[in-house]
């Protein structure tokens, strides 16, 4: 298959040396010379086979995405596929059609080259409903650019940005309309074939796996390129020069992803430089992973390749972003030593909690500064990253239960888990925001952490339940009321609100006659009757 890398030296090697084996037993003896040979022969035509067959049917889910500056003018042009000049005819020249496609113009003497807008950049996608869904990673797309998706038939789409979200690293965009159709198309819904999401939690080591993408190739042939291989690791870490989002800090260190801390997948079925967005799937179909440009990674050999795990907190991820919502992640609200913690004593190992923040979850659970802990839903915590890790990957909500060490003994708690903050330019969202009266709620712990901290140490933050303002639209009736970001509520018309959801159904419930209490006063009045 042109484009695919299918070299399976090493799976000859394991079927030969099965063979051998084979071969030592008593009934191998009495088997014809060269019947086990014939044998691992036999059985690596058929993985072979298998392979092939597998590749044919999922490399047709795998798209280009290419970005540009401008949406490119496609309709009533001949495009060279892959190239950058629009064959366009002058005016008044009509146009030829051969085999259903738009041909080059019947008058060629007033033919004119069109520069066709440049790309700014590209990388590969994954059809993961056949309306039309691409999920790819963070880097490939970006919220004011135009985004053309391309299959290995040629066809051009354009696609909306659903979603998107640096701290998952994926991106999900929702192709709208065709390009340039065909002479009397009518328009029929966009079916693309679609592959089915796997766990990819479920993942071990030696467990066999083909990559699919190179956009380049699926442009210019249609061809996508395929490897195949092995799990290697299913926790590698993304060190702080690698970057997997693109996304800098003040420091010009890269944003933080929860692929930092030590859940990306390593596999030996590589595809190259340019892996941004393709796919990772099983022998059996199911994607479970998005593959990425990472090249070093710590502690692990650069020709490597990686992918983002489909586990259950990236299809979480990958629902909010299909339905272009933000994905939420969980939070503990301590600051916490940033090494491991060990009890001479006891000899107990964990991470130390250096703070506590007042009425967080942490702390409404009983957690107090100087505690040690030492699991988190039942996973030993054995280090910071693996803490942030396993918390992040729980949405707010989730009741987690925590055991920690205090004065040589051993507790346990139930800790209902707060919403971590994502900074605003690391997540794109198209779902319209919900606002009341001007005004929209978050979880209480869903503010920047030196907010966070000011305002628990200020007792703004009610241990009983609060949700935090975000937003307020100036010169709406909650601006006017006074209301400013980071407002905290506490109950809606005598009704507790711990959540947004709470938030809303209780105005809802409320009607016109909605009373909103603060933890602390107010700018403009000590307490807001929005009427």
């Amino acid at each position: 298959m042109s484009g695919s890398s299918i070299t399976p030296r090493w799976l000859l090697a394991t079927v030969l040396a099965s063979g051998v084996t084979l071969g030592n037993t008593a009934a191998a003896h009495a088997a014809p010379e060269g019947a086990s040979a014939t044998e691992g022969a036999a059985v690596l035509a058929a993985i072979e086979s298998s392979l092939v067959d597998l590749i044919d049917r999922c490399e047709r889910s795998v798209v280009s995405i290419t970005r540009y500056s401008e949406p490119p003018e496609l309709a009533g042009a001949a495009i060279s596929r892959g190239g950058n000049q629009i064959l366009a005819p002058g005016p008044g020249q009509p146009r030829i059609f051969i085999g259903g496609r738009q041909m080059l113009p019947a008058g060629l003497g007033n033919l004119q080259q069109v520069p066709e807008p440049t790309p700014l950049a590209s990388g590969a996608g994954v059809v993961i409903d056949s309306a039309g869904l691409v999920l790819t990673q963070f880097g490939v797309v970006q919220q004011d650019a135009t985004h053309v998706v391309t299959d290995v038939d040629g066809n051009r789409y354009l696609a909306d940005l659903r979603a998107a979200d640096a701290r998952s690293g994926l991106a999900v965009l929702a192709i709208s309309k065709r390009l340039a159709p065909e002479p009397g198309d009518k328009s029929e819904p966009i079916q693309l074939p679609a592959l089915p999401i796997g766990e990819a939690e479920t993942l071990r080591k030696g467990r066999l796996v083909v990559s699919i993408g190179n956009p380049f190739a699926i442009e210019s042939d249609g061809q996508p390129t395929a490897s195949w291989g092995s799990i290697t690791n299913t926790a590698a870490k993304l060190p702080p020069n690698e970057p997997l989002t693109d996304l800098e800090v003040s420091d010009g260190r890269f944003r933080e992803t929860l692929h930092r801390f030590g859940s990306l997948i390593q596999t030996d079925a590589r595809l190259g430089w340019n892996a941004s967005g393709g796919a990772l799937v099983m022998i059996n179909g199911d994607l479970v992973g998005i593959t990425t440009t990472a090249s070093t990674i710590a502690g692990h050999e650069q020709p490597a390749g990686y992918a983002i795990p489909l586990n259950a907190a990236m299809r979480r991820a990958v629902e909010a972003l299909s339905a272009g919502r933000e994905p939420e992640y969980g939070l503990l609200g301590v600051s916490f030593n940033r090494g491991v913690s060990r009890n001479p004593k006891t000899g107990r190992v964990g991470i130390g909690v250096s703070e506590a923040y007042q009425g967080c979850p942490a702390q409404v659970a009983g957690l107090q500064t100087g505690d040690l802990l030492l699991s988190i839903a039942g996973a030993l915590v054995r280090s910071p990253e693996a803490l942030q890790l396993l918390v992040g990957s729980l949405p707010p909500g989730d009741k987690v239960e925590v055991s920690f060490e205090r004065a040589g003994d051993v507790n346990q708690t139930t800790v209902v888990l707060g919403k971590a903050y994502v900074e605003g330019g690391d997540q794109i969202v198209s779902a319209p925001r919900r606002l009341w009266r001007g005004l929209e709620v978050d979880f209480a712990t869903a503010v920047p952490g030196t907010v966070l901290m000011e305002k628990a140490r200020e007792g703004a933050i009610d241990e009983e339940g609060c949700v935090v303002v975000i937003g307020v639209e100036e010169g709406s009736v909650s601006w006017e009321s006074g209301v400013r970001p980071y407002s905290y509520i506490s109950h809606v018309s005598g009704r507790r609100v711990s959540s947004p959801d709470e938030f809303y159904d209780a105005v809802r419930d409320a009607k016109d006659n909605v009373k909103l209490k603060f933890t602390k006063p107010l700018s403009a009045t000590p307490q807001a009757a929005l009427n």
